[in-house]
């Protein structure tokens, strides 16, 4: 009976993991903002438009809100397109920066979550 009822909780487990995923994907959006805002904001603040880090911070915000709008708009192009982007912009900033190992594993997040979008998209199953 233990066995039984172990395998029942197993199954309505997973059954309930598997149908977060919505919720996760728009954590995943929201964590993105809180970085890209935290990372950015300063440069974008100070708004001077002769540096190129302004741009670059610029294009970051843009990127996550076209993954936020393919998110509200369930259009899986807006968030494919974003993910690319941030994969891009992300090997952009490294380029400007450095590829030194510290700023690398700083940047590796925003790649990751751009694989994430790019690969899940807005797919809700």
């Amino acid at each position: 009976m233990l066995i039984k009822g172990g395998f029942l909780f197993m199954y309505l487990f997973m059954v309930t993991i598997k149908s977060s995923k919505s919720f996760v994907s728009w954590l995943l959006r929201v964590s993105l903002l809180i970085i890209v805002y935290q990372r950015f904001a300063d440069t974008l603040l100070y708004f001077d438009i002769l540096s190129s880090s302004f741009y670059v911070s610029l294009a970051f915000v843009l990127v996550v809100f076209f993954i936020f709008l393919g998110g509200i708009l369930s259009n899986n192009a807006y968030t494919i397109i974003g993910g690319i982007a941030l994969i891009i912009l992300t090997l952009i900033s490294l380029s400007i920066v450095s590829f030194m190992f510290a700023e690398i594993l700083r940047q590796f997040v925003l790649i990751a979550l751009g694989a994430y979008f790019i690969v899940y998209g807005n797919n809700k199953g």
